[in-house]
Order: structure tokens, then sequence, then C-alpha cells
């Protein structure tokens, strides 16, 4: 099974999707499919398109905020017409705070936190070949549309409590200039700055504001986090592997825990990653 996987970003140097390179390097250490099968995507731009049509995925999944879903609708539109076996589906957290906005061109929705979903979703495609809604409808955390045009949603998915059960991510399967953040392009990257990688150390936030979508994707106020040890092996993954010397920490609420801060600094201490010395942590 081929799949192929982006943040649907219409901007190029938007820096690599953490969503669905976590998505892809779970389904590989579950053994769902091979490195050699999976495909990623960080800008959705005509490049991306043919390089996905020439791919010939048997899936095509898009992580998605709200200013480009409509991007991601085009995009997906297009790309049918040139791989028009591939099935579409789309996850995030657009369709997931909004999943009566599902276009056509999507099979489906994973709504909310989405490895084990999404895993569920390829294990059904590997054992029936299709989405229909017999076999999607004992899969949790699923949204499609019925023959009549109405929205359909499976039984909610629950958070996943333990996080270090999940794979560590496969930077192998991110292009070099996908490492880029901050609309910084690679070759300024490479001529200025040190090697930037991005990074989460927890999942979740503990307020509920209003305007934020965050709790669309986790489905209640509270943090997750990934252990010092998980996240110290991550980093030094990160530096070895990887040339990584700048990392941009995405956590909603990074320093929420002063204590847990602490532990992490003291655990990249041991492994020889963080200057030893003083320091000061602090938060409002």
């Amino acid at each position: 099974m081929r799949i192929a996987l982006g943040a649907a970003r219409p901007e190029a140097h938007a820096g690599a999707d953490l969503a669905t390179l976590s998505l892809a390097s779970e389904a590989i250490q579950r053994g769902l499919v091979a490195r050699s099968d999976v495909r990623l995507f960080a800008t959705a731009d005509r490049r991306a398109l043919y390089e996905i049509a020439r791919f010939q995925p048997d899936l095509v999944g898009f992580s998605v905020l709200t200013a480009r879903y409509a991007h991601a609708v085009r995009f997906a539109e297009r790309m049918r017409g040139l791989s028009p076996h591939a099935r579409t589906i789309i996850g995030g957290h657009h369709i997931s705070a909004v999943p009566e906005s599902l276009a056509e061109v999507f099979y489906l929705a994973a709504l909310g936190e989405g490895e084990d979903t999404f895993c569920a979703l390829l294990e059904c495609l590997r054992d029936h070949g299709d989405f229909s809604p017999e076999h999607v409808e004992g899969i949790d955390g699923v949204a499609y549309r019925l023959d009549d045009g109405s929205l359909h949603k499976t039984r909610p998915r629950g958070l996943i409590l333990e996080l270090d059960r999940l794979a560590h991510l496969d930077w192998s399967l991110s292009r070099p200039e996908d490492l880029s953040v901050d609309r910084i392009s690679y070759r300024e990257q490479k001529a200025f700055r040190a090697p930037s990688h991005l990074l989460y150390s927890s999942r979740g936030c503990a307020f509920k504001c209003s305007f934020c979508a965050t709790n669309s994707v986790w489905s209640k106020p509270g943090v997750r986090h990934f252990s010092a040890e998980y996240t110290g092996e991550a980093i030094e993954r990160l530096y070895e592997r990887h040339g990584a010397r700048e990392l941009v920490v995405l956590d909603d609420v990074f320093a929420y825990s002063k204590k847990r801060v602490e532990v992490l600094i003291a655990e990249l201490e041991r492994r020889r990653l963080a200057p030893r010395g003083r320091r000061r942590i602090s938060r409002p």
C-alpha cells in the first residue's frame, strides 16, 4: 500500500508538518506500510501534485487548518483527476472543529487525535479495499457523508494517554528543504542559521480560550507530556542523525509546569545536549 500525506499549505518553505510525519512514522512502526511506500509533501503546489500523480498512492491524507481548507479542497479535486483510484481523507484542526464542512472530494474525515484512527483506516483499506460505511462504522473518530449527503460521525475516539507509546518521528521521510521554518528559505538557512527542526514535547493546553481550535483536536483542556526520557531521545536523534542545532518547540504551553521543564533540562544535561551552569525558568 502506498500513502502520501501533507498539510496542503500553498506557501513554500513552511517547514515540515509534524502531524502527518507522526501519522507516517506510526504506520511504519506498526508495519502497515513500508518506508519506501510513503511520500510526504510540505507544500501543496503544482510540483507536489505531479509528484503524487507519479507516485500513484492508494491513499492521500491531508492535515489542514481553516485558513488552508479551501486550498486543500481545490488541490484534492485536481489530484483526483490525475490519481482517480486514490482515496483522499482529511484530518486536523479545521475538520475536527467543523466536521459539517466535509467536502465531497474527501472519502472521510479523521476527527481529533489522529495516530490510532489513521492506522485503523489503513487496516480497513488493507483488509477491505475501500472505506464503505459498513467497514468504517466500527472505527472511532471518523466522519463521512451518507448517500443522502448527510454527515455521519462514529463514536469519538479517546485521547492517547500514554504518549511515549507513539513512534519517534522518522525525519528521514522529510526532504532537507522541508526542515526550514518561519518561511526562511533553505538556502538562507544553510548560509546563516543552524539546521532547525520542529518539536513537540507535549500535547494539549490547560486553558479553554474561545478563539482557539486546540481543544477541537484534544477534545478537552489538559496537558499530556511526553516523558523527559522520550523527549531527550527525540532531541538526541535530531542532533546526532540529522544535524539539528536549533529546535523550535511547538507546545501550546511548554513552560506551564516549571518542575517539568527542570526535569527535561536535567535529562538533556545527562545526555550532554544542554550547557551546564546557571539557568532561569519563569512563566507569567
